[in-house]
C-alpha cells in the first residue's frame, strides 16, 4: 500500500497476462453479469495489476474509474461521529440516528490507511 499523502495519481493498470479489454462504462448489464461471479472463489489471477483480484477487476478500473469526467474518489475515508454531533446540525444529527439505527456507526467511522485508488 502506497504512504499515506493528499495527493495521488489514479495510473491505468498494468496487467502482464493478455486479456481483452472490455468496456464496462457502456454496458451496467455486462457489469452486473460480472458481478455475478464471486471473484474469491478462484485463486488472484497473476499476471493482472497487484491492486485487483482478476481481470473484470483490472478492466472495470480501466474503463470505468479512470476515464470518468467527474472524479470518484473522495478525501473522507471515515465518518467522525463526534465532529458531526458537535456541529449541531439537524441534518447531521438525522444522519447519526439512521447509522445508530441500522447498526452501522462502528463501521462506518472505523480508520484504516487506505489506498485511495482502491476506494473508487
Amino acid at each position: 500500500m502506497r504512504d499515506s499523502t493528499d495527493e495521488f495519481e489514479l495510473k491505468a493498470p498494468n496487467d502482464i497476462v493478455d486479456h481483452p479489454l472490455v468496456n464496462y462504462a457502456t454496458s451496467w448489464k455486462a457489469v452486473e453479469e460480472a458481478r455475478e461471479m464471486d471473484p474469491y472463489a478462484q485463486s488472484k489471477i497473476s499476471g493482472v495489476d497487484y491492486r485487483f483480484w482478476n481481470v473484470f477487476h483490472s478492466n472495470f478500473y480501466a474503463t470505468t474509474i479512470l476515464p470518468a469526467r467527474r472524479g470518484k474518489i473522495c478525501d473522507m475515508h471515515f465518518i467522525d461521529f463526534d465532529v458531526m454531533q458537535a456541529k449541531e446540525e439537524p441534518n447531521f444529527d438525522v444522519a447519526i440516528k439512521v447509522c445508530d439505527k441500522f447498526e452501522l456507526s462502528t463501521i462506518m467511522s472505523f480508520q484504516y490507511n487506505w489506498n485511495k485508488e482502491i476506494l473508487a
